[in-house]
């Protein structure tokens, strides 16, 4: 059996189990009420309140709740479903703050990012966009930074959500290894492991909340962000082959959610991307789109037949086979020579946004725990 994105599948086929999910939800709902009703002993069986969040979570996850209105009442049935039972928080206890440490040595030869005393104007941030620079503490007037809502708090990234729910979560280290693999995960579980939450687990891979929009599925958390005014720009009209985000708002929100020392190999993405940094310190490794044939992607190396583990998907074509953050690999001269000297690196803190150009080569690696949000325009 193949996987493949929800948004490779046809929209009839999407929307039919969405349709039917919410049937029978409502179904089982109505059922579960009707013996409540109906009981005379007081001994009502326990409703399956569980399973119903988790099938209207799946209609998000697996079929992003195609159909006008369908994702509200998606998200009206979870929210009614955890109040009508009571079912309330299991209120575990939070992990105790890590110790803020040093972050591990940036890769040789990079070049800093700049950072910027004051935001751009409009038009000068379209003269400057082929270029990355950060614009230091954007973020700190955030909600997500504020007390009442901060993000860095399990406490209430779980009460947003409600009890019951669940994520699509990456596992293990490096997504072009062979044991890497994605599987559903509690909410709570994954905060666990990732150390917010004291627990965890006898599984030492580690878990990482990847490139996956949560504002879909925990939408009280949307008003907890702003949208810079910079991702309505025409930065890209100069670019012919350009085609940027197709939906109704214009940009796509993204969330990265894992351990400390996770890591993300370098990659380029198909927009402009503003990348935000919410929670903990993010190292983030740049070079420029130009610099792809010595960037070493995986099609390419497997093309020249250059020693490489091959990649288990086509898909990584975007995706360089040398890990950024080790040390150079003496087997692949024209990353060494010509892009390590024009090679950028800065580590972004909390509430710092940086600006990644269109194609421009990234990869990240986590100082904290973290919790970033990019903005593809």
């Amino acid at each position: 059996m193949t996987s493949v994105h929800h948004s490779q599948v046809r929209y009839c086929w999407r929307r039919l189990y969405t349709d039917a999910t919410l049937a029978l939800v409502c179904a089982a709902v109505y059922h579960a009420a009707q013996l409540r009703e109906e009981c005379t002993n007081g001994q009502v069986p326990e409703p399956d309140w569980g399973n119903w969040v988790r099938g209207l979570d799946m209609v998000i996850i697996i079929a992003s709740a195609p159909g006008e209105g369908r994702l509200e009442i998606v998200h009206d049935l979870i929210y009614g479903i955890q109040s009508a039972y009571d079912v309330g928080l299991s209120a575990p206890p939070v992990a105790p703050s890590p110790v803020r440490e040093d972050v591990l040595p940036a890769p040789a030869h990079a070049i800093p990012v700049p950072r910027l005393s004051k935001a751009p104007s409009m038009a000068a941030f379209e003269r400057m966009s082929s270029t990355p620079f950060i614009l230091p503490a954007w973020a700190r007037d955030w909600p997500a930074m504020k007390e009442k809502h901060d993000w860095s708090r399990a406490s209430y990234l779980l009460s947003v959500a409600g009890p019951g729910r669940v994520v699509p979560v990456e596992v293990g280290a490096d997504y072009r290894n062979d044991d890497w693999t994605q599987e559903l995960m509690e909410w709570e579980e994954f905060l666990k492991r990732i150390g917010m939450l004291e627990g965890g687990s006898d599984d030492p891979r580690p878990v990482y909340l990847a490139q996956y929009n949560m504002f879909r599925q925990f939408h009280k958390l949307r008003d907890d962000i702003q949208i810079p005014d910079y991702v309505y720009a025409n930065v890209g009209e100069a670019v012919p082959e350009y085609r940027p985000p197709s939906n109704e708002e214009g940009y796509l929100l993204n969330n990265w959610l894992g351990p400390k020392g996770m890591t993300s190999p370098a990659h380029t993405d198909p927009y402009y991307n503003f990348y935000t940094q919410v929670v903990g310190r993010k190292t983030i490794w740049l070079a420029p789109p130009t610099l792809r044939r010595e960037m070493y992607p995986f099609r390419l190396v497997l093309s020249s037949n250059l020693p490489s583990k091959p990649p288990s998907s086509t898909s990584l074509n975007n995706t360089t086979s040398i890990d950024i953050f080790s040390p150079p690999p003496a087997d692949k001269p024209l990353f060494r020579d010509k892009v390590l000297p024009h090679a950028m690196c800065c580590v972004l803190e909390p509430g710092d946004m940086l600006f990644i150009p269109l194609g421009w080569w990234h990869a990240t690696r986590a100082e904290d725990i973290s919790l970033s949000v990019s903005m593809w325009f």
